[in-house]
C-alpha cells in the first residue's frame, strides 16, 4: 500500500536544523508516543490507521532543538481513500530558543496561504492549507509552553473544515503527553 509522507514545514528547516539519518526517539522526544493511533481513529472514525512511522529525528543539544516526526497512514483500497496524518515536534533546549508563534507565522507566509487562528489550544495556535480546496494539505500549529512547537498535518481528500476540527481534536488529546 502506498504511503504519503508530509515534509516538515519550511519554518522548521529555516530554524537551522540539520537532520540525522538515524531514526529513533531521542531525549524522550517521540512524536509517535505523543500522537497515538487511537487519537487518529477516534478523530477520523471510521478510518483505520497503521501503527505509525517514526521518521526524521534530530537529537537535541544545549544549542540545538530536538525534533521528532511521526506519520500515520489510513487504510484504503485506493490512493483516493488514503489519508496521511503527521506530527512534527520541535523541542528547544531553552525558553529563548523556542519557536515563537510570530516566527512560525512568518514561515507560513512563504506558502501564501491565509493564517487562521484556532482557539482552545493555547496562545498563538493557527492552521493553514498549503494544498487546494480539492486536495487540502492542512497544518495545525500548536505551541506548548515556551519550548515546544507541535505541527499536526494531514493530506488527502478531506473536507477542510472537518479536517481542521479533526486535527484540533487530536491536538487536544495530546496536550498532556510529553
Amino acid at each position: 500500500m502506498p504511503k504519503l509522507f508530509l515534509c516538515l514545514p519550511i519554518a522548521v528547516c529555516i530554524a537551522g536544523l540539520a537532520f540525522s539519518s538515524k531514526v529513533a526517539a531521542v531525549e524522550g522526544l517521540d512524536a509517535c508516543k505523543i500522537m497515538q493511533k487511537a487519537d487518529l481513529e477516534t478523530a477520523f472514525a471510521p478510518r483505520k490507521f497503521d501503527n505509525g512511522t517514526l521518521a526524521q529525528t534530530v537529537k537535541g543539544s544545549g544549542k540545538l532543538a530536538a525534533v521528532s516526526d511521526c506519520t500515520y497512514t489510513s487504510q484504503g483500497g485506493s490512493i483516493k481513500e488514503l489519508l496521511s496524518v503527521s506530527l512534527s515536534v520541535r523541542r528547544a533546549p531553552t525558553d529563548a530558543a523556542g519557536m515563537k508563534p510570530e516566527q512560525a507565522r512568518l514561515g507560513a507566509a512563504a506558502f501564501n496561504a491565509p493564517v487562521n487562528n484556532v482557539s482552545g489550544l493555547g496562545e498563538g495556535a493557527y492552521w493553514i492549507n498549503i494544498g487546494s480546496a480539492k486536495s487540502p494539505s492542512l497544518q495545525l500549529n500548536v505551541f506548548v509552553g515556551q519550548r515546544e512547537w507541535r505541527l499536526f498535518s494531514t493530506a488527502g481528500r478531506i473536507d477542510i473544515e472537518k479536517g481542521v476540527a479533526n486535527l484540533t481534536q487530536i491536538a487536544k488529546a495530546t496536550m498532556a503527553r510529553q
